[in-house]
């Protein structure tokens, strides 16, 4: 006769019972919740190195506790252990359970860390699908796509996080300074078109934006978008009134467009408020001398040629131009300055030749006559100031 024939049921089930109790003085057997709860506490207690241990033994004794894996992820992920983050953050996406759609969006940013974009994408899309209200997914999803080359994509998911009511403050700057990057690094490969679409989708979708509204205004000016780029960098100036930067830009603005007067008093309202860039110097110099304005612009240049000596070379043009002028003092050091930083430059030295001869500076007129001659022997028309040189010298065989 067996046992269980041989013992009245009713006492064999109070024997199993007794054997699923825990003996007493023996410890109760803890929840995976309970044990999860105490990492948690470890965590906001600012202990995070013992409860990373303690998620560790919770996945060892329920390998299928996601939670656990997807806290334990991200302890891994702020520490940086890449790996370790993706190997648990993985675990906690698998399963037929009730989906953690933020275990799929750190998964996603831990995988465009480790330059694996595509497969980021692929892990923030289950995110957004689960959560299409949540803008720090389709801000790493624009990322992801920026790196996999699909601007389009990555403008759109951008564009989104601007978009969305509920988007964090610091989420929305990211997205603006990502896609500022991303417009000009359009610019500085060609590509305005693009360039000039997300800077106007910026614009449209900020209330405040003269940064922005500036680098619209310039790359519509090189499209040769001149309304545009006016209109949009008198909007900036509207916001910014005191940018010297924006007011250089609106003086080459309105010098592109024909409109002197209007280039000139942008350039001296950037002076005006401390523009050292050579830049405005030298347009200030361009716009004056296009109204023949001849003592500003030798004023400016000489402005110009303070703050960088280099300006000499574009100054060269204007002073042997301006030589039919009277203001020979000025025009003087404007090519001295230049014949210094290049010692060599036939130009400069015939231009100073000529005005040493027609000051009767005789001296200075020969070095810089002989030291041309000896770099250009066939210039014919040097050969004839130093003709004149040797006539006023009195030296009537050399100047024949």
């Amino acid at each position: 006769m067996s046992l269980r024939n041989r013992v009245p049921s009713s006492i064999l089930a109070v024997g199993l019972l007794a054997l699923s109790l825990p003996a007493a003085g023996s410890p109760q057997e803890t929840s995976p919740r309970a044990e999860l709860e105490r990492a948690m506490e470890l965590v906001k207690a600012g202990e995070p190195l013992q409860a990373q241990s303690l998620l560790e033994e919770i996945v060892a004794r329920w390998p299928n506790f996601r939670l656990a894996h997807y806290h334990l992820g991200r302890l891994a992920f702020g520490q940086e252990e890449l790996e370790s983050a993706r190997v648990h953050l993985t675990a906690a996406t698998e399963g037929d359970f009730p989906q953690l759609f933020s275990a799929w969006y750190y998964l996603g940013r831990v995988l465009l860390l480790e330059e694996r974009s595509g497969e980021a994408t692929e892990a923030l899309d289950r995110a957004i699908e689960l959560a299409p209200g949540f803008a720090p997914a389709y801000l790493e999803r624009g990322r992801a796509r920026i790196v996999e080359g699909d601007k389009g994509g990555a403008l759109e998911d951008l564009m989104a996080v601007l978009e969305l009511p509920d988007s964090p403050r610091d989420t929305r700057g990211r997205a603006r300074r990502v896609s500022r990057a991303l417009a000009r690094e359009a610019e500085g490969n060609g590509d305005l078109w693009l360039a000039l679409e997300i800077n106007e989708q910026l614009v449209d979708r900020l209330d405040t934006a003269p940064a922005i509204e500036e680098d619209l205004a310039r790359v519509a000016q090189t499209m040769g978008a001149s309304d545009l780029a006016q209109c949009t960098a008198k909007r900036a100036l509207g916001a910014k009134p005191d940018s010297a930067e924006t007011w250089y830009l609106l003086a080459a603005i309105e010098s592109d467009r024909g409109d002197s007067e209007a280039a000139i008093e942008a350039c001296e309202r950037s002076i005006e408020l401390g523009n050292e860039d050579v830049r405005v110097w030298l347009k200030l110099g361009e716009l004056y001398f296009e109204q023949m304005k001849i003592s500003e612009s030798i004023a400016a240049y000489q402005g110009a040629m303070a703050r960088d000596p280099r300006a000499a070379e574009v100054v060269r043009s204007f002073a042997l131009s301006s030589l039919t002028t009277e203001q020979y003092d000025s025009l003087r050091r404007v090519l001295e300055s230049h014949i210094e930083a290049h010692p060599d430059n036939l130009n400069t030295l015939y231009s100073l030749g000529v005005m040493s001869l027609r000051d009767n500076r005789l001296d200075e007129a020969e070095g810089y006559l002989l030291r041309l001659a000896e770099l250009a022997p066939d210039h014919r028309q040097v050969h004839y100031s130093l003709g004149q040189l040797y006539m006023r010298q009195g030296d009537t065989a050399r100047g024949q």
